[in-house]
């Protein structure tokens, strides 16, 4: 959840700016409407494809910089993983999965904050966009520290 989902909304809101589709399966028809469970359906659906539309650009863009600026792929002997399965389920659960989430987050807030952008007719102060760019900043910051802990831990 974590690491699709949770993204897959942030991403999900920001297109519901410039959707109607999604707004409704967000909001409902009217913004005093209740959610329907076929609303709930559809938006935790649209959310987790989102979220992993989100990892895939993740996995192309976050993680080729990060190695290419100096952090080192984990090197797994999967022939030991069934004596150290539970170690390593916990390493994935404690350092992989926030990492995922900081960086498809990092994905997911700076597609929908630019949908948002773009629906918004009036001029915006600068500081949103600076707010904006400093989010961005902290998320792909968290996500390279979480790699960077997630295989010096397996050692």
């Amino acid at each position: 959840m974590i690491a699709y989902l949770l993204p897959g909304f942030v991403l999900l809101a920001g297109l519901g700016q410039v959707s109607d589709i999604a707004w409704n399966w967000l909001y409902g028809e009217a913004a005093s409407q209740f959610l329907s469970v076929g609303g709930f359906l559809y938006s935790t659906v649209a959310a987790l494809t989102l979220g992993l539309l989100a990892s895939t650009v993740r996995w192309l863009l976050i993680d080729s910089l990060h190695h290419a600026t100096g952090l080192r792929r984990p090197s797994w002997n999967f022939g030991r993983l069934e004596v150290s399965l539970g170690a390593y389920m916990t390493l994935v659960e404690n350092h992989y999965r926030y990492y995922q989430f900081y960086a498809n987050g990092a994905i997911a807030w700076l597609a929908g904050y630019c949908c948002w952008r773009w629906s918004v007719a009036e001029r915006v102060p600068i500081g949103f966009d600076v707010a904006a760019i400093c989010l961005t900043a902290l998320l792909l910051a968290a996500s390279r520290n979480t790699l960077r802990n997630f295989p010096s831990s397996a050692k």
